[in-house]
């Protein structure tokens, strides 16, 4: 069964990877932090979808993603207004399902934050993983053309 995780991460030294795995084959776009090189995760927002009905590849897994932005962003909408003061840090993700997920898939928003500063700002975060949905994608595609 096919698997395909959107993921976004934010490092301690203020750097942002953004990325799409399809079964192990990963497309990546980074961002450097200005502070000093720390690659410790300060938090992360991962979409995961399974289904055997889901793209084979990262750039059909884009416009899959782009095709069915209104379901993905209202689940990390559903996921800010749960986490709206926020989540204690830990080292379990919280983890909200897409009930309206599309027919043969399950999708699911993962969250966590390790750090006290950044699991607070957790719903604000899944806030802006839906606002810039299109451009988060649109990134992975720079990333991929040479």
């Amino acid at each position: 069964m096919p698997r395909i995780t959107f993921f976004r991460q934010a490092r301690v030294d203020g750097g942002i990877r953004t990325g799409i795995n399809v079964d192990g084959d990963t497309v990546e776009h980074f961002e450097s932090g200005p502070d000093e090189l720390d690659p410790v995760l300060a938090w992360f927002v991962d979409l995961r979808c399974d289904g055997d009905d889901l793209p084979l590849n990262a750039e059909e897994a884009r416009q899959w993603f782009l095709e069915h932005r209104t379901i993905i962003t209202d689940g990390f909408l559903g996921l800010s207004k749960k986490l709206t003061l926020g989540m204690d840090p830990d080292i379990q993700p919280v983890q909200w399902e897409i009930s309206d997920s599309p027919s043969g898939v399950r999708m699911k928003t993962v969250c966590c934050s390790a750090r006290t500063a950044p699991a607070r700002k957790m719903g604000m975060i899944a806030q802006e993983m839906a606002e810039h949905w299109e451009e988060y994608l649109g990134q992975l595609y720079a990333a991929e053309v040479p």
